[in-house]
């Protein structure tokens, strides 16, 4: 074999390199092609503490291999190296590559009094939440440019802000994001993966004090088994549930952990798979026990067609809508009826879904056929589906999942709050409807600055602020940004 076909078989290295902040680190290198499996090593202080054997189809996706042993580092020094299967025979290993984990105390411990460089997914839930208790005050979840994940906490009487860090991912990632909601006894409680589909653990922290971010215990760890992405918490029927995507790929599936008090939490089950790169977005119903499961893939997997289950918190149960049972757990997707088919040559991009009766689904969506050509729709399912078109989305600001401005229902189905992009500017304005047979614009709120993004809004639980993101994204990367959180007072 030449010396350049030998070099082609080596893989390269890409993280962790140098200093890292994350005590679980996941390893990450560019596929090899044709590699039928990888062998890892890492040396703990040039002592071998892992030497692993790892099949392609288990780490590998198209740009990138990511393995994510779980092993607890200490502060010390390391070194790692990779090699392939090719065909029969193994290639030569990488050179070493050596990092060293640097305890995250101080870095977490920095606050800052702002709103800036805040970014969320559309994914996580709840994103924003006013309590008035002692104080009146709004708590957003977060993450960073710099990979930081946090909450933020804005008073809403005296406007201070403050911003505390929770955890420091090994690279920016939008997916990243914390959840935050509050506990009945006035405690915020923060969710968040330990990175974006590179780590198989979900992160529970709860303040120390009521009504204060500023201090938070010890994190509550949930091993899922698989990369995890996406917190998603409700409060239903006595109990705080989390809800959690664990997989890549067509590993992917969602899963569900719950605690009476957050203190100790449930081994994790897993109630929906998809085979694909799937997504679940579960919301509240008026019904006492019950929370609607709605579904598709990513635009860029097979199914974007939108279904629908039910998930009873008291018994278990998932069911369809007319009350067939269809099990407990690990449920393949295509057992959840279609409620909202693709278009011709087009695919659903799921928004929002509104808070409503068992029998009656409304759902915010987007169709499209590439990163221009998105419209927004409200789609209203009973035992058949109606949809009204609202407005063209405009370009995508992340062109390969086709990430449009985003669309969020307000205080009820009736109310809307959009991001659009029209000759480069992007407009954040309200929607409405009075006889849910169209809707008309009745509001616009807010206009970018020329180059700049305005989007993903987001309403505030319980409160009044609409909330979106401002600043630059690369739309060829979701670990390429920087946006600050922006408010307004709406009048829902």
């Amino acid at each position: 074999m030449a010396s350049g076909e030998a070099a082609a078989f080596i893989p390269i290295l890409s993280a962790p390199i140098g200093e890292i902040y994350n005590s679980t680190p996941a390893y990450a290198w560019l596929p090899v092609a044709e590699a039928l499996e990888y062998h890892i090593q890492v040396l703990e202080d040039g002592h071998l503490i892992l030497d692993k054997t790892v099949a392609t189809e288990k780490v590998c996706m198209d740009e990138s291999c990511v393995f994510t042993p779980g092993q607890v580092l200490g502060d010390l020094a390391y070194q790692w190296r990779v090699r392939a299967r090719v065909g029969k025979g193994w290639g030569a290993f990488s050179a070493y590559a050596e990092f060293a984990f640097a305890p995250e105390k101080d870095l977490l411990e920095v606050k800052s009094y702002n709103l800036e460089d805040c970014i969320s997914s559309w994914w996580t839930f709840p994103l924003a939440k006013r309590y008035v208790g002692l104080r009146d005050k709004t708590y957003l979840g977060y993450t960073d440019s710099q990979g930081f994940s946090g909450v933020a906490s804005i008073d809403n009487d005296s406007g201070q802000i403050i911003k505390t860090r929770l955890y420091r991912n090994s690279s920016p990632d939008d997916h990243n994001s914390a959840a935050v909601d509050i506990l009945p006894d006035g405690r915020i409680i923060a969710a968040y993966s330990g990175g974006h589909n590179k780590t198989n653990l979900m992160y529970v922290r709860v303040s120390s004090k009521a009504e204060n971010i500023e201090e938070f215990e010890d994190p509550l760890v949930i091993d899922a088994g698989k990369p995890t992405t996406y917190a998603q918490l409700i409060q239903k029927s006595g109990f705080i549930w989390l809800f959690f995507r664990a997989g890549r790929e067509e590993e992917s599936s969602w899963a569900y952990v719950y605690s009476q008090d957050g203190s100790a939490w449930s081994e994790p089950v897993e109630i929906v798979a998809g085979g694909m790169q799937y997504y679940l977005k579960v919301v509240n119903t008026t019904d006492s026990d019950l929370l609607r499961l709605v579904m598709y893939s990513n635009p860029n997997a097979d199914d974007t067609n939108i279904r629908l289950g039910f998930f009873d918190t008291n018994t278990r149960e998932i069911t369809r809508q007319d009350g067939t049972f269809l099990g407990y757990e690990s449920l393949y997707k295509d057992l959840f009826p279609v409620i909202i088919s693709n278009e011709e040559g087009k695919n659903c991009r799921l928004l929002d879904v509104a808070v409503t009766e068992k029998d009656r689904t409304v759902v915010a969506y987007a169709v499209l056929s590439n990163a221009g050509d998105a419209e927004y729709k409200i789609g209203y399912f009973t035992n058949h589906l109606v949809s009204l078109p609202i407005i063209p989305a405009g370009e995508a600001f992340y062109t390969k999942s086709v990430y449009v401005g985003g669309m969020i229902f307000g205080a009820d189905e009736n109310t809307l709050y959009l991001s659009r992009e029209e000759s480069g500017r992007w407009f954040i304005e309200e929607w409405r409807t009075t006889d849910r047979l169209s809707f008309s614009r009745s509001a616009a709120l807010h206009t970018s600055q020329a180059g700049m993004l305005a989007i993903r809004p987001l309403v505030e639980q319980d409160g009044d602020k609409l909330i979106w993101q401002e600043g630059f994204y690369n739309p060829e990367s979701y670990s390429d940004f920087y946006t600050d959180y922006r408010y307004a007072v709406i009048g829902n």
